[in-house]
């Protein structure tokens, strides 16, 4: 399978739980998907499901080379449980010249042993999710808000407060006060661009970027509360 103009070839290894989902969220999104599973009780569940799906060893260059393992533009590592196995594939790759290489780690100590290999981004979907549960439990305003780039980083949906409304985003000055920005102010139907003279209207739904202790440090001014409308139970 060559590398399209538009459309991006994904190389999943491990069809676990997180494996699969993966490859049939790519697949739902208009990706090409190579996917691979040495169990074959795995790969025959997906068989229906995706074009693209065998049976084999990652750690075997010759048959990581036989399924297209050097077309693909992103592969994914998702054998966080099988340690050795998930660090000889990644090694694997980087040797193929995969461009990207993201693995998934069962804990730190295997994360940075696959970063020396050759992984250029490494996840763990269960500390990363733990990292999650954790901030919304202890700051509820975070289930509308995404980490943008990095963990520090966020972008999100708050309503207008009433310490907000009848004010212009000059007034509010939430850069110089903050080091927050607003982005995107949605207005009903309506979608406004921030500019110094908009004045803030009750019902206004603000998409606001900014650094988490900056933006904890705003939500705490206005007096936001999240508690029973953005409860954990509905994320």
């Amino acid at each position: 399978m060559a590398r399209g103009k538009n459309k991006r070839t994904y190389l999943v290894i491990g069809l676990g739980r997180f494996g699969s989902a993966l490859a049939e969220r790519l697949v739902e999104s208009g990706a090409q998907v190579i996917a691979v599973d040495k169990v074959r009780a795995r790969v025959e569940e997906l068989s229906g499901k995706l074009q693209y799906v065998g049976q084999m060893d990652a750690t075997d260059e010759g048959a990581l080379v036989k399924i297209g393992a050097k077309m693909a533009d992103i592969a994914v590592v998702c054998l966080g449980d099988r340690t050795e196995d998930s660090i000889m594939a990644t090694a694997i790759l980087k040797e193929l010249g995969v461009p990207k290489i993201v693995a998934r780690a069962a804990e730190d100590l295997h994360a940075r042993v696959l970063k020396k290999v050759g992984a250029h981004r490494v996840v763990s979907p269960e500390a990363e999710m733990g990292r999650r549960v954790a901030d919304l439990l202890e700051n509820p305003w975070m289930n509308t808000f995404i980490e943008f780039g990095d963990e520090n980083l966020l972008m999100g949906k708050i309503d207008a407060q009433p310490d907000m409304t009848g004010r212009t985003l000059q007034d509010l000055a939430l850069p110089s006060k903050y080091g927050c920005t607003v982005a995107l102010i949605e207005r009903g139907a309506t979608k406004l661009l921030p500019a110094a003279g908009i004045i803030i209207e009750a019902g206004d739904e603000i998409w606001i970027f900014g650094e988490r202790k900056r933006l904890e440090l705003f939500l705490d001014a206005i007096k936001t509360d999240y508690a029973e409308d953005n409860d954990l139970e509905e994320s």
